[in-house]
């Protein structure tokens, strides 16, 4: 997780940040939900823009792959409104 992290500070891109956060941090989230939500509550918190936005491309993978637990869904979008609103 915290490669992905400096990966997607370094791409500074939004192409990167999805990538990222799709392919590493969403299938992180599908295989091993309990623990990668930590990182996500640290991601959202951290001061680089494109970190923050990959909670949400792992979260859209996360919703396309896992489709039967809906509670979990409703938790990541529990913990990302908070946030909803920052740019």
């Amino acid at each position: 997780m915290e490669k992905s992290r400096e990966y997607i500070i370094k791409g500074d891109t939004w192409y990167v940040c999805d990538i990222i956060g799709e392919r590493s941090l969403g299938h992180a989230l599908v295989n091993s939900f309990d623990k990668s939500l930590p990182w996500f509550k640290k991601f959202l918190n951290d001061e680089n823009k494109w970190v923050k936005r990959s909670v949400g491309a792992a979260i859209h993978f996360f919703s396309k792959r896992v489709i039967d637990q809906p509670e979990k869904t409703q938790l990541l979008l529990d913990l990302t409104e908070p946030h909803i609103e920052e740019k």
